[in-house]
């Protein structure tokens, strides 16, 4: 993994890359001026990603999912739509993830890019859906899928009815491709407006639906995230990105654990994956969920103390990287979601000063259980040899 941080024009780039066999990857974030009104990040933003492409010599079709982390989604709405709808023409179709979850760094917008390039077949064949908000890259034996901005249009404002619903819309759309939520859905993002109410009919419903597809825990769960975040409109609850993957083999994929620092997540009642990892012939992707300082036995460690919830948080997703031979100088990305804005300030040193290499964004987003201060995530990319899997 290489690291890369600069600034070009007035956007700020954390970047990091994975090269092998002629095939790259390209984490970056793009931050624009702290202090800087919302219109001038949004063209930071946009002319940054360009330029950092341009520089890397990827092409715009290389681009695969966009994240937007924005500050006050309601009044921002309009500008987001058409900076949506911009980067999609920009990127010849590419999923778009827009999310409030203000960015606590002095800005209103930060956006999370990925993107891929194959130097020996630079053609892919993409396709967007927009009714079903999913983007398809189809790449050699394989492909990928992100479904964004998932959610319920029956007007329940019920937690639980509005899951159900995006979960079922979801099965549907993978069901049109071939494949299926229980053998080909690998990450999700569950984001839950005002999560301290609404989070439990979003477990409900999303066990429920689970046990409908017979996922159980003598099966498997999904690496998730579920953390506060909200749309514009403030009738909806709930919503959902997730990323699939067609193509592949059961026994390329592994469920991680670290059982002398966490425990399963059913045994508190949520059906979730600590982390999941898959295997391609040339490298192995590593998704880890929203992890927090927590024990083996489901209690907050450190309670009160963020500081030190960080350094126990670090210490689980460590071991649960250990689980797929990797380590943190493997990871390629991470999100940090702060319940209080007032610990940004402790975080951000910490996080200068432990993994100062590491492309980040940190977030304004309550975590689901109110004594976990803070909540981590993360993408790793390690460097395996699997001739018989056929590469990414």
């Amino acid at each position: 993994m290489q690291f890369h941080s600069k600034q070009i024009s007035d956007a700020f780039i954390e970047a990091s890359s994975f090269h092998k066999n002629d095939v790259e990857e390209l984490h970056f974030y793009v931050k624009g001026i702290k202090g800087a009104s919302f219109d001038a990040q949004v063209g930071q933003i946009r002319s940054g990603i360009q330029s950092y492409l341009e520089e890397k010599i990827f092409p715009t079709s290389s681009v695969n999912f966009v994240r937007l982390f924005t500050s006050d989604y309601a009044n921002q709405d309009d500008k987001l739509r058409a900076l949506s709808e911009t980067l999609v023409t920009d990127f010849s179709g590419c999923a778009v993830s827009i999310v409030q979850q203000p960015p606590l760094e002095g800005r209103k917008l930060v956006a999370w890019v990925y993107a891929a390039k194959d130097e020996r077949n630079g053609m892919v064949h993409k396709e967007v859906d927009r009714e079903n908000g999913g983007f398809v890259c189809r790449r050699g034996d394989y492909v990928h899928i992100w479904n964004t901005q998932l959610k319920s249009a029956n007007g329940n404002p019920d937690s639980a009815c509005q899951t159900q619903e995006i979960f079922n819309n979801f099965g549907s759309f993978l069901g049109g491709k071939k494949l299926n939520v229980k053998d080909n859905c690998i990450r999700t993002w569950l984001f839950v407006k005002d999560i301290d109410f609404n989070y439990s009919g979003v477990v409900g419903a999303r066990t429920a639906y689970f046990e409908g597809i017979n996922m159980t825990k003598d099966t498997h769960f999904i690496a998730s995230t579920g953390i506060d975040g909200r749309l514009a409109d403030p009738n909806t609850n709930v919503i959902m990105d997730a990323y699939s993957l067609g193509g592949i083999r059961p026994d390329q994929v592994k469920h991680l654990e670290a059982p002398d620092h966490l425990n399963p997540t059913h045994e508190y009642g949520v059906t979730f994956e600590r982390g999941t990892a898959v295997d391609f012939g040339d490298r192995r992707h590593i998704y880890i969920s929203g992890t927090a300082s927590i024990d083996n036995r489901g209690n907050v460690v450190h309670d009160g103390d963020v500081y030190r919830q960080v350094g126990r948080a670090f210490e689980n997703i460590t071991a649960l990287l250990a689980d797929a031979a990797a380590a943190p100088s493997d990871i390629a990305q991470m999100v940090v979601y702060l319940r209080d804005v007032n610990d940004a300030g402790t975080i951000e040193q910490y996080l200068d000063e432990v993994y100062p290499d590491i492309p980040r964004v940190t977030v304004l987003a309550p975590v689901c259980r109110p004594g976990w201060l803070i909540e981590i995530e993360c993408v790793a990319i390690k460097d395996i040899t699997k001739p018989e899997y056929g590469n990414f």
